[in-house]
């Protein structure tokens, strides 16, 4: 089995190795002693500031390839200095997994090439920060002229002009075999809505498996995209997670870094279902810093992000996040996602206490879904609406609100999208001192915490454990976590 040592080569048998972050094959008898090299002042200072959470790529201008092998050495024994273990990013990509023991937890320098290597750096910095929260760094080169600094440190996107993809559309057609078997795979739809949710997770699972073994990597990766958000719609968030994984590892097998970064970030949210927190806005960071989203996936990443943040109660960066304005969710005809990235706008205005913007972009959202075929887009738009009346404090239209919303629930075999709502209208009777009722509400909805998605049964014990302490505590977690009550 192959494992690290000092932080640097990884040890094939007990003689041989390699040094991970030149890929010079080395004799582990002969190690070489480590050197002190000149430090790059603007390195250093990079390296001494990332916090969990939060991916960094940055770019050093060189002269030329050798001048790129000198600092990226100089940067493994800079990064190694301060606890992160450099490693080329086709060395990662090739012994991510063998290593896994190894790097769980640890920082990584991921060193890149120059421009025609940069989607598989890409990839690579998104992959690590999709197994560790912690701050990687990526580092790539571009070439500048003779008198340019080793000192000399750019932001990625100003670098390379980096380009995002538009959208996602096949140039090659897919083969009538592979047509066929996602054409049965849409069925699981059908059996979703008739509440046969094993029937539909195991044809999924089955035409995914299919798909693999034929090596049609990107229809394999789009069912289990499907796959992953069937469970995740069931309250199943660690296997969504999962799903989402093995997605996005199929999509890299075909070469499609936008279906990749499309299941990212749905495994962003599936971790923070999961209550996962730091892990899901690190991987919504690194899917961003990638700069290769097109505008609609762009929104997505950035809502997904404000969400996590605002349940971590920084809503001022929350709103800092670029979301989407009334009408332009996603744009590729998937009208529930849409209906998620504008609802995630609207929680945040809430949060920051813009109920006027709030209750319009929500105006907005339901008058856009009223017609739509997708029952869990208007149950989204309604439950959007929901948070605003509740906190205007409109108990009445609230209400038909709640049933809507259930109805919708009952009628799609969507339990959770119930819950979420009644926890809404729990916290709307709280605050408009109709105590009982509101404890009715709580009573029902602590029978279900034990069983409901992470996030959701945290939620719920908050009310529980504030309604035990009293009417004030209630409140004052209301007022302190806004839109905390649904995932």
């Amino acid at each position: 089995m192959p494992r690290l040592l000092h932080d640097r080569y990884i040890a094939y048998d007990d003689l041989h190795g390699c040094d991970l972050a030149t890929g010079d094959a080395v004799r582990l008898d002969a190690i070489p002693p480590e050197r002190s090299e000149e430090e790059c002042p603007a390195l250093v200072d990079l390296l001494d500031d990332g916090q969990d959470g939060s991916p960094r790529w940055v770019v050093l201008d060189v002269r030329n390839g050798a001048h790129a092998v000198t600092l990226a050495r100089r940067a493994a024994a800079v990064g190694r200095g301060r606890g992160l273990v450099p490693i080329l990013v086709t060395m990662y990509a090739h012994l991510r997994d063998a290593l896994a023991a190894d790097l769980d937890h640890r920082t990584l320098l991921l060193i890149g090439g120059f421009a025609k290597e940069i989607a598989a750096a890409r990839a690579a910095l998104v992959d690590a920060a999709a197994r560790t929260p912690r701050p990687h760094l990526l580092l790539t080169f571009r070439a500048t002229d003779a008198t340019a600094s080793a000192s000399v440190v750019r932001e990625a996107r100003a670098a390379y002009g980096v380009q995002p993809t538009p959208g996602r559309s096949r140039a090659v057609p897919f083969s009538s075999e592979v047509t066929r078997h996602l054409d049965r795979s849409a069925r699981a739809v059908e059996f979703q809505r008739a509440g046969r949710h094993a029937a539909a997770e195991r044809l999924l699972r089955d035409v995914a498996g299919t798909l693999a073994r034929r090596e049609a990597w990107e229809a394999a990766a789009q069912v289990q995209i499907r796959l992953g958000r069937l469970l995740l719609e069931r309250g199943r968030a660690g296997g969504a997670d999962t799903a989402f994984g093995d997605a996005a590892r199929m999509a890299q097998s075909a070469g499609d870094e936008p279906l990749a970064l499309d299941a990212r970030v749905w495994q962003a949210v599936a971790r923070t279902d999961a209550g996962r927190l730091t892990d899901a806005e690190a991987i919504c960071r690194a899917v961003l810093l990638t700069r290769a989203l097109g505008p609609d996936r762009e929104r997505w990443a950035h809502a997904t992000l404000a969400r996590v943040l605002c349940w971590q109660g920084r809503v001022e960066e929350a709103l800092r996040c670029q979301l989407a304005p009334p009408g332009e969710g996603a744009g590729d005809g998937d009208e529930a996602l849409a209906a998620t990235i504008e609802a995630a706008a609207i929680r945040t205005l809430l949060a920051a206490g813009d109920l006027f913007r709030a209750g319009l972009c929500a105006r907005t959202l339901v008058d856009r879904t009223q017609e739509s075929a997708d029952p869990i887009a208007k149950a989204v738009a309604l439950t959007a609406h929901l948070r605003v009346l509740g906190a205007a404090g409109d108990l009445v239209l609230a209400e038909r609100t709640v049933q809507a919303v259930c109805g919708l629930a009952r009628a799609n075999h969507a339990p959770w999208r119930a819950v979420r709502a009644r926890l809404i209208w729990h916290d709307a009777l709280r605050r408009a001192g109709r105590r009982r009722e509101a404890q009715r509400e709580l009573d029902r909805l602590a029978r279900l915490r034990r069983v409901a998605p992470v996030l959701l049964q945290r939620a719920i014990e908050s009310r529980v454990a504030d309604a035990a302490r009293g009417a004030d505590g209630v409140l004052a977690s209301v007022r302190t976590a806004p839109g905390g009550e649904s995932s």
